[in-house]
């Protein structure tokens, strides 16, 4: 849901903000890229910095994933504050 709210973000923000070390989120981030649900583009201040900014395409997902979220939380019975914790 962080690419809901966040619409362009850095590797390291989107990293703290999941929890993940970037060896894992590269991989990951890489696949949303070739469906095209992202783009990756090198940061024109600071080469290192890799820009991940989500797609139209990404963005239509939002409804299906807010439905998979609310019977994920009926399912294992937690409040919309335990979610998002």
């Amino acid at each position: 849901m962080y690419f809901f709210q966040e619409k362009k973000s850095n590797l390291k923000n989107i990293g703290k903000a999941m929890m993940l070390d970037s060896s894992t989120l590269t991989p990951l981030l890489k696949k949303l890229e070739k469906k095209k649900l992202i783009t990756r583009e090198k940061s024109t201040t600071d080469e290192r910095n890799l820009i991940i900014t989500i797609t139209s395409k990404g963005l239509a997902l939002k409804p299906k994933l807010l439905k998979v979220k609310q019977e994920i939380k009926i399912i294992c019975n937690i409040s919309e504050n335990e979610a998002n914790e």
